[in-house]
């Protein structure tokens, strides 16, 4: 069985400083498990990591798509599986960083890629949303999926439309999730914080991003790609757009922006509290140091070693 640490939680949990810091540790890399991470561009807006915030430490899947480049899961899934065969041969243990559940369930459970979604369907779903609109999307979709629609962003219509479409045509449906893959031993790890400390770290973590340029960055993309692009529809992106449009002022959409991510926090907490086999930091209880430590602990108890599964 080979080794492959998860180190996921909500947004706004801390997941990349942790994660770096036990990549140091543990001598090895990092592959990102962000759907916005991935398309250039999309910075700010998506918490991706500084080079200095990388500490030297090499960083997989992180601006490999431009915007208007599709990229699912199975493609995630296809870019990850020969970056870990080329750290397990030179004995080193993945660490698999990020909050997209369907990229990280990719890794641990036998998710069947093999059908692509049907043109037809698509065009069928996107026909009833502009007949019936985004809320009887939304109530379709509880119904017929409940644990997939609590992990989906139920404001954003293309989401909701994405999920319908899995379910109709059988692509990854949550039975799927059950089927464990062969031959990986993973050790999932999910970054837990009390919920006010959570969402006081989400609301300053939005505040440090338009500090930081986020509504600049969001307008040169709209200039260039427009609103239609996948990634210009994800949190802190389509928000922006709004007040580019003139339909809020700034306040409005940075408000928007906190509350969205809030609501996104606690769907991605009510998805991993349903895996079995995550074990949950209580971060809001432990230092990062201490965290750290905790995460070697469990790791060496696993594995055997906290410096490579072959002691290299």
């Amino acid at each position: 069985m080979k080794p492959l640490i998860l180190i996921t939680g909500p947004t706004g949990s801390g997941k990349s400083d942790l994660s770096v810091a036990l990549a140091k540790k543990l001598h090895t890399e990092i592959i990102s498990a962000d759907s916005v991470q991935v398309y250039r561009g999309f910075t700010i807006g998506s918490g991706k990591i500084t080079p200095e915030e990388t500490e030297g430490i090499v960083h997989h899947l992180i601006d490999i798509k431009d915007p208007h480049e599709f990229y699912s899961a199975a493609d995630f899934y296809e870019a990850a599986a020969p970056i870990f065969e080329d750290l397990w041969q030179r004995g080193k243990i993945p660490i698999v960083c990020g909050g997209t559940a369907l990229y990280i369930h990719s890794l641990i459970y036998d998710l069947d890629f093999s059908e692509k979604p049907s043109t037809t369907l698509r065009k069928e779903l996107n026909n009833l949303y502009n007949r019936r609109g985004l809320e009887y999307m939304v109530a379709l979709l509880k119904e017929k999926d409940a644990t997939m629609a609590e992990a989906v962003d139920l404001n954003n219509p293309r989401r909701v439309i994405r999920a319908l479409e899995r379910i109709e045509s059988g692509h990854v449906e949550t039975e799927q999730l059950r089927k464990k893959r062969k031959g990986v031993d993973p050790l999932y790890i999910v970054l837990d914080w009390e919920r006010e400390a959570l969402y006081d770290r989400i609301n300053r973590r939005v505040l440090k991003m338009v500090e930081a340029g986020l509504f600049d960055e969001v307008e040169t993309l709209y200039k260039v790609y427009g609103s239609d692009v996948k990634p210009m529809g994800s949190i802190g992106y389509k928000e922006v757009v709004k007040y580019i449009k003139g339909e809020w002022d700034k306040a409005t959409a940075i408000e928007k922006i906190q509350q969205h991510s809030r609501n996104f926090a606690k769907r991605q907490m009510t998805w991993f509290r349903k895996e079995e086999d995550a074990v949950f930091i209580p971060m809001s209880e432990l230092t990062k140091d201490a965290a750290l430590e905790k995460i070697l602990e469990l790791e060496r108890e696993k594995y055997g070693t906290d410096r490579g599964f072959n002691g290299d």
